[in-house]
């Protein structure tokens, strides 16, 4: 591993192990990791490859992130992958590009309740007006069905 990204985590595998230092210790993808999110891959075979650099991409088990889970017996825990992420430019661009749109709506959507309550005041429908209306045209409906459509 060239070097370890944020998302992996150094701990204790066994002296001669592949791969281990010699105490013993390695890093490793921690896929419960709580910062990861899903970017673009596309599945080639049994595997998923990230889109923007073509890599294995790594997997996340969001089943596996309590704090609890150590307590849970083994075959109780949730191990199903759901999702799949990478750690190259192009998908941390996409995990900032959301982020971005995100704040962008979020920021939209204070501007638009801004807007309708400035107009609020000024756009009122006409309530009295329209029940108004109404009573006289049912008015002029009852007197038509009283004098049976006649025309003096």
């Amino acid at each position: 591993m060239e070097s370890p990204s944020k998302y992996h985590r150094y701990s204790f595998v066994g002296k001669g192990i592949k791969g281990a230092n010699e105490n013993g210790y390695s890093y490793h993808w921690d896929s419960t990791h709580l910062e990861l999110e899903p970017t673009s891959t596309f599945a080639l075979g049994c595997s998923n490859y990230c889109s923007y650099c073509c890599n294995p991409a790594y997997l996340i088990q969001e089943g596996l992130r309590s704090d609890l889970y150590m307590f849970v017996d083994f075959y109780d825990r949730d191990f199903t992958t759901t999702g799949y992420t990478c750690i190259c430019e192009g998908a941390e661009k996409e995990k900032e590009l959301r982020e971005k749109l995100i704040e962008m709506e979020k920021k939209h959507k204070q501007e638009k309740y801004e807007l309708e309550k400035e107009y609020k005041d000024i756009l009122k429908h006409d309530k009295r007006g329209r029940l108004e209306l109404k009573h006289k045209k049912e008015l002029k409906e009852l007197e038509w069905n009283e004098n049976g459509f006649r025309f003096d």
